[in-house]
């Protein structure tokens, strides 16, 4: 299956009625396969004092069929978890980046992280060796279409949180994009059946460092360049 992407700026001086870009544009819209599908919309208004669900009023009245979407919320309480250790001092070394995520990824599906051992037929998986004890942990999910400034004005808070509690060793934030979104990082086609991984996971510290983790694939490696001529 091939996807193009095809990318147009909407608010470039030259797309405007009347020129050529934009009438190719309108007749390609109009006479080009006539498709029906579902979008998911989600709007972030330039004042305050306007709300947000006026994109909806928006498509309604050009007679589009609008309904509400509501994020779903989920949390969970777990008491006396090892958790990773990510900063070393004097006391402790710190666990390896993979162990980290392999230990965010076991706890986020609630899987027994306990009773893990290497000869144990049901559960194999054991904490890192550098962990502690915490008596609470809490894991909170939404799921839903976010834009990047609700992300960031959740990564500040999370900041601010840990910026007041320095017993707590660190927070995680893993963001998932959709796994059919049509583009991916730096708006490059999305690798949907070969390598299309959209999610990244932050680990935020109290003294304000910050852990970034996110899978590498073809729309991330840096590409190889050579600034020598070729000889003949």
């Amino acid at each position: 299956m091939l996807i193009a992407v095809v990318r147009l700026d909407l608010r470039a001086d030259h797309f405007c009625p009347g020129k050529k870009n934009y009438e190719r544009v309108r007749w390609c819209l109009s006479h080009g396969p006539q498709l029906t599908f579902n979008l998911l919309i989600v709007w972030e208004p330039p004042d305050e004092t306007i709300c947000p669900s006026s994109v909806a009023a928006y498509f309604e009245s050009r007679g589009h069929c609008v309904s509400m979407c509501r994020p779903k919320f989920l949390q969970r309480h777990d008491y006396n978890v090892s958790v990773p250790v990510i900063s070393p001092t004097d006391e402790r070394e710190c666990c390896t980046p993979s162990e980290l995520i392999e230990w965010l990824g076991a706890y986020s599906v609630g899987a027994d992280l306990q009773s893990g051992a290497p000869d144990n037929f049901v559960n194999t998986y054991e904490p890192p060796v550098a962990s502690i004890l915490l008596g609470k942990v809490v894991y909170l999910q939404w799921t839903g279409f976010f834009t990047y400034l609700r992300i960031q004005k959740l990564f500040a808070a999370i900041r601010n949180y840990l910026s007041k509690r320095e017993a707590v060793p660190w927070i995680s934030l893993y963001v998932q994009g959709f796994s059919d979104s049509p583009v991916s990082w730096r708006l490059k086609e999305h690798q949907y059946y070969t390598s299309g991984e959209n999610n990244y996971t932050l680990f935020l510290q109290p003294d304000g460092n910050c852990l970034a983790y996110t899978l590498l694939e073809s729309n991330k490696r840096p590409k190889a360049t050579s600034s020598g001529k070729r000889k003949k």
